[in-house]
């Protein structure tokens, strides 16, 4: 979102609030680089140093929705200010009237953002994950937040928009501040699709997630195990790319074929680069593939993707050579060899040229930045 931020015209300054890996992430490219030094935009990373860390702070926060049932409404409100109170006094030091606060992640954000009333002409938290929804609709309530006309809230996708109508589903004053509060990107920041080479494409599959439990990297890597001592997926070369708490499981069901050179598995500051070589890409998923970077950024490039079918994820990546397995150990293998047939045939190159050029026709990255200055800029114009 910060490339669609500094592709806009604006006349007003955005403080942008992201964690420390997507920082790090912007600064290893040198394409998402150069947004760093628009001066337009005043990037915050709220988990480095001792000034501004909220990382423990939002683990608080979390475990306090988990134990809210047994905690009084007050008390609840008085913790949340304790815990924001850090990264409150570091934000409301950097805002001058007519700024915007733009808050990628959830608890520690939202707090702030329901505490600069009077500081901001706008305050904008997003929803980036199903986790996290019902958690931030939460906190949104205990802070009166329908009295909030600075206030923007915005869901990536529809699974969170859903949820969080679900959470205030017949409170008519909740409604009513949803219905001209809640937004929903239409589709996620893309940009435009590189030129297709396909003398690069090569016998290469990419699985690209962080590794927790809902993405399913466990059960790909089991797959991956069980075909390769079958004898299958010869001559192809397979990559996990992401890191997290499973990352020790996976790398011991994947010993072998680590060792022989068939497998990586690891972070990468360089997964575009992978993905214009790669011929498959692999996203299972159990919420749902949407609105996925990485799958979207493989679909520019012309791989074809192999998706768990949960969620909208049929209705939103619609190329027919797509394929979709439910999570299922028998799905998921038969669902990875058919991909490598249709990888391996004459027809290949035809197939990446025509979903090259359908995600050019269904993903105009135009679409998103219309859409984020006329939300922003009416969103200032019309305060209550």
């Amino acid at each position: 979102m910060a490339g669609a931020l500094a592709d806009l015209k604006m006349d007003w300054k955005v403080h942008y609030v992201l964690p420390m890996r997507l920082w790090e992430v912007m600064q290893a490219n040198k394409e998402l680089a150069g947004i760093l030094e628009n001066p337009k935009i005043s990037f915050h990373v709220y988990d480095r140093g001792d000034e501004a860390t909220t990382k423990k702070e939002n683990g608080r926060l979390m475990r306090l929705y988990l134990k809210r049932k047994f905690i009084p409404g007050f008390l609840q409100r008085w913790l949340i200010k304790q815990y924001s109170e850090r990264f409150y006094t570091f934000m409301s030091s950097r805002l001058r009237p007519g700024d915007i606060y733009h808050h990628f992640f959830g608890f520690t954000g939202l707090a702030v953002g329901l505490r600069l009333k009077e500081r901001v002409s706008l305050s904008i938290c997003e929803l980036t994950s199903p986790v996290y929804g019902p958690v931030v609709t939460h906190y949104w309530r205990l802070f009166k937040g329908s009295n909030h006309s600075k206030l923007r809230l915005i869901a990536v996708t529809e699974v969170i928009y859903n949820q969080v109508q679900a959470f205030i589903s017949g409170k008519r004053g909740d409604q009513d501040w949803m219905d001209n509060h809640l937004r929903m990107y239409p589709l996620p920041f893309l940009k435009p699709p590189p030129p297709l080479d396909l003398h690069r494409k090569e016998n290469l599959m990419v699985y690209a997630s962080n590794f927790f439990e809902r993405k399913n990297p466990l059960m790909f890597a089991t797959a991956i195990a069980e075909l390769l001592r079958e004898g299958e997926l010869t001559g192809w070369k397979i990559s996990m790319r992401g890191k997290g708490p499973l990352d020790e499981k996976i790398r011991s069901l994947l010993s072998r074929p680590i060792e022989s050179g068939r497998v990586e598995v690891g972070f990468s500051d360089n997964l575009e680069e992978e993905l214009l070589m790669s011929k498959i890409y692999v996203s299972i998923i159990s919420t749902g593939n949407y609105p996925s970077q990485s799958a979207f950024e493989a679909y520019a490039r012309g791989n074809i993707l192999l998706l768990s079918d949960r969620g909208n994820t049929r209705e939103k990546f619609t190329h027919p050579a797509f394929q979709f397995v439910d999570l299922d150990m028998g799905s998921l293998k038969n669902g990875i060899l058919a991909c490598t047939r249709l990888a391996e045939g004459q027809e290949f190159d035809a197939v990446s040229a025509g979903i090259h050029s359908h995600y050019s026709a269904n993903y105009d990255h135009h679409r998103v930045l219309d859409w984020l200055h006329s939300n922003y800029g009416e969103s200032i114009s019309k305060q209550d």
